[in-house]
């Protein structure tokens, strides 16, 4: 019995919940009410339900509950900060707070794979979900990728309820509420002797990405695999500093028993530590690094070498061959140039994928007794057949010899150092900005823009204060957006200890223009779209600045394809 529950936010995961919500009856909702936020813009009419809703849009004022003197449950949607006004108002409403994650899961504590990182959390959930499905495992992935999780509750729910009942789960969890806000799980049915060891094959693994903002408000979530990717500067002023943000990165790990598995990547210094811990609590680690030398010195501490692994995943220096180790047991997965992903990014995803997908398959029916050889043939077979995603160093089109790259998903300054690495061996003109974040570019950043760029054209909400930056640390002077002025000295990739040429531009698209004016005269093979913040000050996803960025494009490859045949026109 949910009660009296609150909805904070419009967005999609507060419309999923309340869409959730509307399929449960009386039995299980008595009331609910749903809080947009200052911001919330009009929604349609209260849909149709047999629970008493209602729709608060325009304020972060709570309304008392419709029966009782607290709400017995709040769902805070994603965007919203336990430090802002609305979340604090509710708080003092409500007898706790949760996520969409924690309701879904509460409501389905089924298979769950949980994935976080800063970067590289949907490729890798992707992934999962892909090869899973390959390899005869029946997967779905949702939450941060685009799927509200609450919205595949309502498909599985009765199924689950009906199997919990004939004791095919190990065990179901409720929570009760306590006047200061406390809830705890409470074990409702173990399983009974001679029960099924596995689910029944109409439950899916639910493979969901999930972000700090997600896993913020989670304390009963509990996936059987989770997996941290990596941890970067980012979302500082949602989260009021960057080790909150770890910690909330971290907490998907924090119900984990001995015979769950804690994926981490441990390539990065916080992640480092947070594999550490795990290990220090008891937890059962699984360790991943595209330096395997980072396995054996940083984290055992130079006490074990590949005799005697048990669980990792890693990249041969010598070979170039992925290489997995469950239980002991050693896979070879093939040369990593083999797989369609490319960069040493998603080397790092690939081999992620890899442990998640063989803990969950390995010791099911189907490939228990399969040799090892046959077992990593499978899982490399399911890799291979993964298809690229986009808006991720993306070629769309090349026009004049420079080839446009879209990287729309780099909201973070993580992700364009990746993105600029993976491009090295290109002279590159950079499309740099978007929502400002207010986080300051740091010195190895600056350093970092400066080797691996001839030119950077600022745009966006973030543009003038990035440009002034820029300009400042390479003591340039600033350049008018459209406006190319300067002669380039070297038609080469520049060095570390020259300095980029440093733009300005109010949108995507003039940005776009400058950039191409820029290449022409700088002779550079590659302009990238890298912004490195969010879309949200023009654009309503990362996806929306992609798709309009190969608009622009290929606008720009049919001018030059009209052009080359009026110059290719015979004379009469």
């Amino acid at each position: 019995m949910l009660g009296e529950v609150l909805i904070l936010g419009a967005g999609v995961s507060g419309l999923a919940t309340l869409e959730y919500l509307n399929t449960q009856g009386t039995s299980e909702v008595s009331s609910y009410t749903l809080v947009g936020g200052k911001e919330s813009l009009s929604l349609k009419k209260l849909p149709q339900t047999n629970v008493d809703g209602r729709i608060v849009l325009g304020t972060d004022e709570i309304p008392d509950p419709v029966r009782g003197d607290l709400y017995d449950i709040a769902v805070v949607s994603p965007g919203i900060s336990p430090y802002s006004e609305i979340f604090q108002a509710a708080q003092k409403k409500s007898k706790r707070i949760i996520s969409e994650v924690e309701l879904a899961y509460l409501e389905l504590p089924i298979r769950w794979i949980g994935i976080t990182g800063t970067n590289g959390k949907t490729t890798t959930t992707t992934l999962v979900a892909h090869m899973l499905n390959e390899m005869g495992s029946f997967a779905i992935a949702a939450g941060n990728i685009g799927l509200p999780l609450t919205s595949l509750v309502a498909k599985f729910k009765q199924d689950f309820d009906e199997a919990k009942k004939r004791a095919d789960c190990e065990k179901s969890e409720t929570f009760y509420a306590f006047s200061n806000g406390r809830y705890e799980a409470v074990v409702t049915d173990e399983k009974q002797e001679g029960a099924s060891e596995e689910f029944p094959d109409a439950f899916p693994w639910i493979v969901a990405e999930l972000s700090s903002y997600q896993l913020e408000n989670t304390f009963l979530f509990h996936p059987k695999i989770a997996c941290l990717l990596n941890v970067a500067p980012d979302h500082l002023a949602w989260h009021k500093g960057f080790e909150n943000y770890r910690s909330a990165k971290a907490k998907i790990f924090q119900n984990l028993e001995k015979t769950d598995y804690c994926v981490v990547d441990i390539d990065d210094e916080s992640t480092l530590e947070i594999a550490r811990s795990l290990q220090e609590a008891g937890k059962t680690v699984f360790v991943v690094s595209s330096r395997p030398e980072e396995i054996f010195v940083n984290f055992f501490q130079g006490k074990t070498d590949a005799s005697n692994l048990k669980n990792a995943a890693y990249l041969d220096p010598d070979t170039k061959h992925l290489n997995l180790v469950l239980e002991g047991a050693h896979y070879d997965i093939g040369e990593a140039a083999a797989f369609p992903l490319k960069g040493e990014h998603n080397v790092r995803n690939m081999l992620a994928a890899l442990s998640l997908v063989s803990i969950a398959t390995r010791n099911t029916s189907r490939f228990k007794e399969m040799p090892a050889q046959n077992f990593a043939d499978a899982l490399a077979k399911a890799l291979k057949s993964c298809p690229a995603l986009p808006h991720r160093i993306e070629e769309v089109a090349t026009i004049d010899g420079v080839t446009f790259v879209n990287d729309s998903k780099a909201t973070n300054y993580a992700s364009t150092l990746v993105a600029l690495k993976a491009l090295s061996n290109e002279s590159k003109v950079l499309l740099f900005g978007g929502k400002e974040k207010g986080i300051e570019l740091t010195k190895d950043i600056l350093d970092a823009l400066g080797s691996e760029c001839e030119a950077i054209v600022c745009f966006g909400e973030a543009g003038k204060r990035c440009q002034a930056e820029l300009e400042a640390f390479f003591e340039r002077e600033p350049g008018e957006a459209g406006e190319i002025q300067k002669e380039s000295k070297s038609k080469n990739k520049i060095s570390a200890s020259k300095r980029p040429e440093i733009y300005g531009a109010s949108n995507l698209e003039e940005a776009v223009s400058t950039a191409e004016k820029l290449a022409k005269k700088l002779r550079a093979s590659c302009i990238l779209l890298s912004p490195g913040f969010s879309s949200f000050d023009e654009f309503s996803s990362f996806e929306e600045r992609g798709d309009a960025f190969n608009k622009i494009v290929y606008g720009l490859k049919n001018k030059d394809t009209k052009s080359q045949k009026k110059t290719d026109k015979p004379m009469s």
